[in-house]
């Protein structure tokens, strides 16, 4: 998990030598790479709740988990128009 975090970390940081119109081909490869490297994060991270918090709180992690995920993807959202 912290690998593959890693791993997105440093595609996204690749994202940023992306200047010119030229180079705008490099997006689709680097967010293709990057949603890979999702697809192995975000199981993980689901996996791991139930190890952090007792049985009684899993319910309440996982909403939590979710509701995060859903007020940062609305914001993104709203900011990017």
């Amino acid at each position: 998990m912290i690998m593959a975090d890693l791993i997105r970390a440093a595609i996204v940081i690749g994202m940023m030598f992306v200047r010119t119109r030229g180079m705008i081909w490099l997006i689709y490869p680097l967010l293709f790479f990057e949603t890979i490297g999702w697809a192995f994060f975000e199981p993980g991270r689901n996996a791991v709740i139930p190890s952090i918090v007792g049985p009684e709180d899993v319910i309440l992690a996982n909403t939590l988990s979710s509701a995060t995920w859903s007020f940062s993807l609305a914001s993104g959202r709203r900011w990017e128009a």
